[in-house]
């Protein structure tokens, strides 16, 4: 499995070059944000799909029902970006990457998106910790499945991934990877065989 980051502050007028030529609708997108910094974490989701996927033009990239990028005929992949950073995984099976910038403000959700046993080992030791290394698996490993918020997100119990063990989501196994980068969580779920 491969996992990378790109610092969005890094991102050169040469990178976005790149981009626009390689992939000029995912660059037109970029350019449609409102505020520089949403253009450039969208632009570092590109370059990184340029750098680690080998993709030269947007047909070898296509969108499956839920919106989950694919590479035609390629390595599994899954891109997310925030706060200075766009990160993406690239695993030979389904994956999905989350990075969250820490926000007070997140704690808010708790209640409405977390299982009782997240909740309760949230509120055990550094919540705002514990939330977001929670949130990002979950977004994680939702995103791996392919299925998104058609899971309904407060059933999904992550917890086992606090013990190295599976989640299981409809007959299917997922493993995880939660880090903190900078003043991030960064989240990879991938599918295993049981």
């Amino acid at each position: 499995m491969l996992i990378d980051l790109q610092d969005i502050r890094k991102i050169s007028k040469e990178d976005e070059a790149l981009v626009a030529a390689s992939l000029p609708l995912r660059f037109a997108k970029a350019m449609r944000f409102a505020f520089r910094e949403d253009q450039l974490r969208s632009l570092g989701a590109s370059l990184l799909m340029l750098r680690h996927l080998n993709v030269r033009q947007e047909s070898e990239i296509a969108e499956d029902e839920f919106g989950k990028l694919h590479k035609v005929g390629g390595s599994e992949f899954n891109i997310s970006h925030s706060g200075n950073y766009a990160a993406i995984a690239v695993n030979d099976s389904p994956v999905g990457v989350d990075i969250e910038v820490v926000r007070p403000e997140n704690l808010n959700i708790a209640e409405r998106v977390f299982c009782g046993e997240e909740l309760q080992w949230m509120r055990a030791g550094d919540s705002m910790e514990r939330f977001h290394i929670l949130w990002t698996r979950k977004e994680s490993v939702m995103k791996a499945c392919g299925l998104g918020f058609k899971l309904p997100i407060e059933k999904l119990n992550t917890m086992p991934f606090e013990t190295g063990d599976a989640v299981e989501i409809e007959g299917r196994y997922w493993k995880n990877l939660t880090r903190k980068e900078d003043d991030c969580y960064l989240s990879v779920s991938w599918e295993v065989q049981k």
